[in-house]
């Protein structure tokens, strides 16, 4: 995660990062990318949540955007959690007469049984059922990074465990999992 503004100038910047007290500073590439449209003739039909989801998502979730991290967990590059196809690409324009909304996250139908993996390193923030999403891990990484995986059919961790990149987390089921990086 680099804190670059959406709508930084194209070109070469430097990006200065403050740790722990230290400071490093590096070039950093901006460049454009056009994110896929997809224009519907109307509003997609809204799924009734079941009684309490909202509440229940706003108590259980919400506070992880927030709370503090651990110190930075991870090493290298994270990986793609669940081999899958693309449902919905992170990025995505959805047109519709009432406006446009875009995706935040990355949506895979995955193989019903596949492993769902670690993408990094990193300590269990959260891991259970929820009304509106479903089997849910949430994995803080450290330094304000975490993902947050849902629409799993089982899950194989508990909150607080501290688990590995590419060790076994949950498994996929027949709903599409929905991944995000925040």
């Amino acid at each position: 995660y680099l804190p670059v503004a959406f709508n930084a100038e194209i070109g070469e910047h430097t990006l200065t990062v403050t740790s722990g007290g230290q400071s490093m500073s590096c070039p950093v590439e901006v460049y454009q990318r056009e994110f896929k449209r997809v224009e519907l003739s109307e509003e997609p039909e809204e799924e009734e949540l079941p009684p309490g989801a909202g509440e229940e998502y706003r108590r259980e979730i919400w506070p992880l955007y927030t709370e503090g991290s651990l110190p930075k967990q991870w090493a290298g590059r994270f990986i793609q959690p669940v081999e899958g196809s693309v449902v919905r690409d992170y990025g995505i324009y959805l047109i519709t007469p009432q406006g446009t909304s875009r995706s935040s996250d990355l949506t895979l139908q995955a193989k019903e049984g596949a492993q769902v993996v670690m993408p990094a390193d990193g300590r269990i923030a959260f891991a259970g059922n929820l009304k509106l999403g479903g089997n849910t891990v949430v994995v803080d990484h450290g330094q304000g990074v975490k993902t947050y995986i849902s629409g799993l059919d089982r899950i194989l961790v508990e909150t607080g465990d501290t688990r590995m990149q590419k060790e076994t987390i949950a498994v996929a089921g027949q709903d599409p999992v929905v991944i995000e990086i925040r």
